[in-house]
């Protein structure tokens, strides 16, 4: 147990799926690939609420201007990037939804627009939803544990002679 505490915060989770595959699946040779020819990207999506063009071209370069940022998609003459005052911009980010590079980018975001816009701006895109997920499960850890044990607890409190038994064990 006193083990299990010391070395509990320098165990790492793989939240990427695909590295538990093996290697001679299709699926994995695919991503492979893909990987060679392209590289390892992820992408975060910004819609900002309330702007006007030459403002959202200024946003466009600032955003193409971050470090590992590869490409960001605007297009002010289509619907698909801007329509009704508000702008959608795709970063292509170099490095996966689960790379510290991806992290970064989305900091580096966060950072160059919240102030401006704040209250105006939303974010989407692989990037962002991994690291929402990966938020909520290290959160909701702690309430898993509390319960697993308390059930723990409850189960030999029934199935045990002694009620001290159960503290012991």
């Amino acid at each position: 147990a006193i083990l299990s505490l010391v070395f509990m915060g320098r165990v790492t989770i793989n939240y990427n799926i695909s590295d538990y595959l093996d290697d001679s699946t299709e699926t994995k040779i695919s991503l492979g690939i893909i990987n060679e020819e392209f590289g390892s990207t992820g992408n975060i999506q910004v819609m900002i609420e309330d702007i006007d063009l030459d403002t959202a071209n200024t946003v466009r370069d600032t955003l193409a201007s971050l470090e590992n940022v590869l490409t960001v998609s605007f297009d002010p003459y289509s619907e698909g990037s801007y329509k009704d005052g508000k702008a959608l911009f795709v970063v292509l980010v170099n490095g996966n939804e689960y790379s510290a590079e991806g992290r970064a980018v989305f900091e580096a975001v966060k950072g160059a627009l919240d102030t401006q816009f704040a209250g105006k701006i939303h974010y989407g895109g692989a990037i962002v939803e991994k690291m929402l997920l990966r938020g909520a499960i290290e959160g909701e850890i702690p309430f898993i544990l509390v319960i697993s044990v308390c059930l723990a607890i409850a189960i030999m409190l029934l199935t045990s002679k002694s009620w001290l038994e159960p503290f012991i064990l």
